[in-house]
């Protein structure tokens, strides 16, 4: 974003930094260089080369990493898709009795995850119909799928707006309608079952967590009487059918040869404790993720299990993928000098492969109605000087930017 100088800052407000500071530029050695001919996985990298995929020196490393445990630190826009692909497809080539059932790869979208199987299917030695036979999918569908083969028939709560009405109606029946709002019991149900918590194991003292406990209760009792599980029951069934039907899990460990968790800096309790059922002796774990980008704490969901992957498993081998190929040195520099001031972190400093011909500005604004104007006012300066032209720009926020549309933003169009 470009901010006019008068109203901008080159460094942060009230800072003793007189600039922006750079990242180092990553080397641009790849598999060309880095993996000899003579070398006996040779031609996978060249096929690889062929389709325009060239893996730097740490993506070579994570892919030829196939045994134990392993946790690829992944740093924003490192390539971590390319070198989960890649690692797959490495993985069926050269693991001679490797079937592609027995691959396990979790994400947290719907989205990466036929991502990753598109890509898959795209790589040398891979087909469309070998790609489809790996276990592909969220936690949630994938259990779903385990639970319903063994006869778990409840239909899924997927309605909000329905389990809504399922906990007023219990609210009503325990005379406390006007006492809690629907959604937020909700929320803390989920909470509590992230950790595992059923209504027997809350702590109760006082009246309200009395009243918790009771509607907690109420609420597992109506869905049973109602034969509903909602998406917390999915993989709570899951952790609880693992854990106590010992056939049930030497199956799946049997089966899933190597293991592939995605996103892993946003696990929780129940997921982090799912993969520790399902892993066999050979714990052949690819934990692939960034404390530094964890996001669902509001889920219940928690950095601390990547951080102490090392300690569970020590032999762990961890590899970090630390060249930024989206950003330039500029945005990279400051994310590192921002981002190092996190307490609970493995530590890495990323690289990057542009150097920025501008660097940001900071902006200081009153308050969210100024922060607008403010924008707007400096795109539509520049747009009639001539200086730039309305799809030039692209504004991120977060939260609501309703605000803006008063200060006739109408023309700005991607």
């Amino acid at each position: 974003m470009f901010i006019k100088e008068k109203q901008g800052f080159k460094y942060p407000f009230q800072t003793t930094k007189n600039g922006i500071p750079l990242a180092d530029l990553a080397d641009n050695q790849t598999t060309i260089s880095l993996v000899a001919e003579d070398e006996k996985d040779s031609f996978f990298f060249r096929s690889l080369e062929k389709q325009g995929i060239y893996l730097n020196n740490s993506q070579l490393q994570a892919v030829r990493t196939t045994d134990g445990p392993v946790l690829i630190i992944a740093g924003a826009g490192s390539g971590k898709t390319r070198v989960l692909t890649c690692r797959t497809a490495y993985l069926l080539t050269f693991k001679d009795d490797l079937k592609p059932e027995e691959v396990l790869l979790v994400s947290f979208t719907r989205k990466a995850a036929t991502e990753m199987l598109e890509r898959i299917k795209l790589l040398p030695g891979l087909s469309t119909s070998i790609a489809n036979r790996i276990v592909s999918g969220t936690f949630h569908s994938i259990f779903l799928r385990l639970l319903r083969s063994h006869n778990y028939r409840a239909d899924i709560l997927s309605n909000s707006k329905y389990q809504e009405i399922l906990m007023t109606q219990i609210l009503r029946d325990l005379s406390l309608v006007d006492s809690y709002e629907p959604e937020s019991l909700l929320s803390l149900i989920s909470h509590y079952k992230s950790q595992m918590i059923l209504p027997r194991h809350l702590e109760v003292t006082t009246p309200i967590e009395k009243e918790i406990q009771r509607i907690y209760m109420a609420y597992e009792q109506l869905k049973e009487k109602k034969n509903l599980m909602d998406f917390d029951d999915i993989l709570l069934e899951t952790y609880y059918l693992l854990k106590y039907n010992h056939e049930v899990r030497e199956q799946l460990q049997n089966r899933f040869k190597y293991i592939c968790i995605d996103e892993y800096q946003d696990t929780n309790l129940e997921q982090h404790e799912i993969m520790r059922l399902l892993l066999n002796k050979s714990q052949n774990l690819l934990a692939v993720g960034d404390e530094d980008q964890s996001i669902y704490n509001f889920r219940s969901s928690s950095p601390e299990f990547i951080l102490n992957l090392k300690k569970e498993f020590p032999n762990l081998t961890q590899i970090t993928l630390d060249t930024n190929y989206r950003s330039t040195n500029a945005i990279v520099g400051l994310g590192n000098d921002l981002i190092k001031h996190n307490t609970k972190r493995i530590g890495k400093v990323l690289k990057a492969t542009k150097e920025a011909e501008t660097t940001p500005i900071y902006l200081r604004p009153k308050d969210s109605d100024h922060e607008a104007k403010l924008i707007v006012d400096n795109i539509v300066a520049d747009t009639q000087n001539g200086n730039r032209r309305f799809k030039d720009y692209t504004i991120l926020y977060r939260g609501s930017v309703r605000k803006m549309r008063i200060y006739n933003v109408k023309e700005i169009k991607i």
